[in-house]
Order: structure tokens, then C-alpha cells, then sequence
């Protein structure tokens, strides 16, 4: 299965809701597929936790996005994550 590049917003089903507004997923993350090489959503959630986790007041990571190639670098400045991109 191909996956398109679309980059708009899919509502799937609206006004949902349990008896005394609780809440609950529509669908399980790991059955969510993000990338044509079978990346699920629950793995790409848990790669961005552990960047998150990476840094810390000071410090800096590289991330760089797999469809586009651009570099970003992650900075954590005054208790606040700043995403800068690298060459532009």
C-alpha cells in the first residue's frame, strides 16, 4: 500500500462521546500506519518521547526529517522547546 503525501485534516467520526464524558480512543495507535515501511504511530510517538526525553536546559539535538531531508535543531531555552531549521 502507497500512502499519499496529503496534508490535510481527516475527521473521522464527530460528536463521539461515553456517558459521563469519559473519554476513549477510536482506534489503537499500533494500528495506525504512518510511513510505507510499516511505521506505526505508536512507534513514531515513541521516538519523538525519547528526543524529547534527550534534552535538557542547554543542550541540543539534531532531528531531520525523513520525507524532506531538512535538519531542525531541538533547543530547550529558558524551560521552552525551540525547533530551529538548519540551512534556511
Amino acid at each position: 500500500m502507497k500512502l499519499t503525501n496529503y496534508n490535510g485534516n481527516v475527521e473521522m467520526i464527530a460528536g463521539l462521546k461515553q456517558v459521563n464524558d469519559a473519554d476513549f480512543p477510536l482506534m489503537e495507535a499500533n494500528a495506525i500506519q504512518t510511513r510505507e515501511d510499516g511505521t506505526r504511530l505508536d512507534e513514531e510517538l515513541n521516538s519523538i518521547h525519547n528526543q524529547l526525553n534527550a534534552v535538557s536546559e542547554g543542550n541540543t539535538i539534531a532531528i531531520t526529517d525523513d520525507e524532506t531531508g531538512v535538519t531542525y535543531e531541538l533547543h530547550v531555552i529558558n524551560g521552552k522547546l525551540t525547533l530551529i531549521q538548519q540551512g534556511g
